[in-house]
């Protein structure tokens, strides 16, 4: 006897029947999944991460990426990079000990930068130092494009010899020291410390004696070096401005 309200059985060969309510009711679902997808970005560049030039990385670093770079304990080399640094990490440097010296002349992660820093460039025939001292430099460079300054007359940052008359080691012998004799600006002029220094004054008359006080105090205020010697200290500074970072020390004379 034939049912009549029984359900026509299905073959397993056949798909089942579907409404086309249901039909476009899936579609809807799959196009709004699909529009929640996030976007995928692509990663960032190595010239996004670290700008070719120090005037660029004033600009890719934040504020906030500044104050974290500058913490304690902060690797110095990716400082370095992250400003766009054009230097070499050195790893063949030999401890030397000058005679009758109480220790041998040793850098702490030891760095040798080119001669141009930004937009200054550094007269001298090496530039192996400290990656502290770098970093000193590059904030010392900043502070010498504000002026206009585009070349400075420095003296070799490491040498490996004591304080004279002493068996102490200089900060030198640590590549941790700058002996700075003169600046040169966009224009030529020529900003030269034993000629320009007025001594024992905070109030100096001349354009290059401003420039050379107000230079000092933003370094030293600034704690770009903990000890900056002027003419002003000594006579074996009179031609000479000397910026170390002695540390837990903090003088200026």
């Amino acid at each position: 006897m034939l049912c009549t309200a029984c359900a026509a059985p299905v073959r397993p060969d056949l798909f089942p029947v579907v409404s086309r309510a249901q039909e476009e009711l899936s579609i809807a679902v799959l196009a709004s999944s699909e529009a929640a997808e996030p976007e995928e970005k692509p990663p960032p560049t190595s010239e996004q991460i670290f700008p070719a030039t120090l005037g660029q990385a004033r600009f890719a670093v934040s504020r906030a990426d500044e104050d974290a770079l500058s913490v304690d304990g902060v690797d110095c080399v990716y400082w370095l990079r992250a400003r766009g640094v054009d230097f070499e990490v050195v790893t063949d440097f030999t401890p030397e000990r000058p005679r009758r010296a109480r220790a041998s002349c040793t850098i702490e992660q030891p760095v040798r930068l080119s001669g141009q820093i930004g937009g200054v460039t550094y007269d001298v025939d090496d530039m192996l130092m400290s990656c502290s001292l770098a970093r000193g430099m590059v904030e010392l460079s900043s502070r010498l494009e504000d002026y206009g300054i585009v070349s400075v007359d420095i003296g070799t940052p490491y040498s490996c010899r004591t304080i004279r008359g002493r068996r102490t080691l200089s900060q030198h012998a640590h590549g941790t020291a700058l002996d700075v004799a003169s600046f040169t600006d966009s224009e030529g002029r020529v900003y030269d410390l034993e000629e320009h220094w007025e001594r024992r004054t905070d109030s100096p008359v001349t354009k290059e004696g401003r420039l050379w006080r107000a230079l000092v105090s933003e370094l030293f205020e600034g704690g770009v070096f903990n000890i900056i010697l002027t003419p002003d200290y000594d006579a074996d500074h009179e031609n000479w401005l000397h910026l170390d970072l002695t540390p837990g020390q903090s003088f200026m004379r």
